[in-house]
């Protein structure tokens, strides 16, 4: 029973992520309508790319 619960949370957890991405990647469009290519790859989506991972870390700390 844990087992399926524990992939239950990896499968919700997957697709709130999933979903997320596509936002995240309309506003870093739309925040770095000004800045070249490589500066917003380096800075916007390096830091949005690394959230997801951030906050699920969390969720699984604190849960």
């Amino acid at each position: 029973m844990a087992i399926l619960t524990s992939l239950g949370l990896i499968l919700i957890t997957c697709i709130i992520i999933w979903r997320a991405c596509d936002g995240f990647e309309m506003a870093s469009n739309y925040l770095g309508r000004n800045m070249k290519e490589g500066i917003k790859g380096a800075t916007i989506n390096a830091i949005g790319s690394s959230l997801p991972e951030l906050f699920t870390t969390l969720f699984f700390y604190l849960f």
